[in-house]
């Protein structure tokens, strides 16, 4: 049997297929022997790409005695998110 996938990752993230770790950008083939139910190999193609993490910066002011809020945090002070 002949499987082809395409997964799409995040930056720190890994796939273990058939005992291996892949955390690369790569066309990976894994070869799982006697797989199917009538005893015959099958073959797995993964194409992995691996996406960066989505950054972003703020630079908010606020007035003495007002908040902040961002992401479910209030912030009061100067500080760096």
């Amino acid at each position: 049997m002949l499987v082809i996938l395409r997964l799409h990752l995040f930056v720190r993230r890994q796939l273990v297929e058939n005992g291996n770790t892949y955390t690369a950008s790569n066309t990976y083939v894994d070869t799982f022997y006697n797989a199917a139910v009538n005893g015959c190999d099958s073959i797995v193609t993964t194409i992995l790409t691996v996406n960066p993490l989505a950054t972003y910066t703020q630079n908010p002011s606020i007035c003495q005695g007002s908040s902040f809020v961002e992401n479910g945090h209030t912030y009061t002070t100067a500080n760096t998110l």
